[in-house]
C-alpha cells in the first residue's frame, strides 16, 4: 500500500510538473505575442527606423532588404546610363551603430546568386556594391563560411556570403529560417525593413512561430522619391 501512495504521489508531482511547464510555455509565448515592440508598420522617414533601433539589444536581429531599402537606381537620361544609390545617405551609419552596438545585421535580398549573362557573380556583385555605399555587414558574422543554404520542398537554393542572403525565387521567410539554422543564430526579436508588405507579412508568420517578437518596417521612402522625380 505504502508503494503505491508512493507512485501516486510521484505521478501527481510530475503532472503538475507538466503542467506549470505548459502554462509557462503559453505564457511566454502570449508575452511575445502581445508584447509591445511586436508591430508592423509604414514609414517613409529615417527617424521611424532609427526610432525602432534604438529598442533593440544584443539579442535583437536586424534584417534589411536591399532594392528600394538601402539602395536604388539613380538614371543619368542624358547618357542612358544608370547608377546604384543610396535611399537615404543616413542609413550607413545607423548600420554601423547597431553593429557598433553588438547587434547583428543582415541582407535579405530577392536577387539571385545564380551566374546569368550578365552578372556572372550576382552575390559578389552585391556586397562589392553595399561596401562602395558605406555598408559592410560582413562584420556580423565574420567567422561564417560562404555557403549555398539547404532550403525545404525542392526549392531553389539560397546562398549566403558576407550578411547578404541571396533568395533568388525563394520566399525570404524560408531563406532567412534556413540561414538561422546555418548560423546557429537564435534572435528574441527581430526587426525587418522591406518596401513590401506581403515580405513583411511572410517574415512576421515565421517569427509568431518561433515566439520572436517581431517589429515589420514597410519602408517608402524610395516610392516618395519617385513619385518626386528625383
Amino acid at each position: 500500500m505504502r508503494s503505491k501512495l508512493i507512485s501516486l504521489f510521484a505521478i501527481l508531482f510530475l503532472l503538475c510538473g507538466c503542467t506549470e511547464d505548459g502554462a509557462e510555455k503559453k505564457q511566454t509565448q502570449e508575452q511575445n505575442q502581445n508584447h509591445p515592440d511586436t508591430k508592423i508598420i509604414t514609414t517613409d522617414k529615417i527617424e521611424d527606423i532609427e526610432a525602432e533601433f534604438e529598442r533593440a539589444d544584443e539579442n535583437t536581429l536586424v534584417v534589411f532588404d536591399c532594392d528600394g531599402v538601402l539602395t536604388t537606381i539613380s538614371w543619368d537620361r542624358a547618357k542612358s546610363n544608370r547608377q546604384t544609390i543610396l535611399v537615404n545617405k543616413k542609413m550607413p551609419q545607423l548600420v554601423d551603430e547597431l553593429q557598433q552596438r553588438e547587434i547583428k545585421t543582415v541582407v535579405l535580398t530577392a536577387l539571385s546568386a545564380k551566374a546569368s549573362k550578365k552578372l556572372q557573380n550576382p552575390i559578389k556583385w552585391r556586397i562589392e556594391t553595399l561596401k562602395s555605399l558605406g555598408y559592410h555587414f560582413e562584420k556580423s558574422f565574420p567567422s561564417l563560411e560562404n555557403c549555398w543554404l539547404p532550403m525545404p520542398n525542392n526549392q531553389p537554393d539560397s546562398a549566403y556570403d558576407q550578411g547578404v542572403i541571396c533568395c533568388g525565387r525563394t520566399r525570404k521567410d524560408d531563406s532567412l529560417k534556413a540561414f538561422l539554422g546555418y548560423a546557429s543564430c537564435h534572435p528574441s526579436k527581430i526587426i525587418f525593413i522591406d518596401d513590401s508588405i506581403r515580405n513583411i507579412q511572410h517574415v512576421e508568420a515565421f517569427c509568431k512561430e518561433r515566439r520572436v517578437v517581431f517589429v515589420g518596417i514597410e519602408y517608402t521612402e524610395e516610392k516618395k522619391l519617385m513619385e518626386r522625380g528625383e
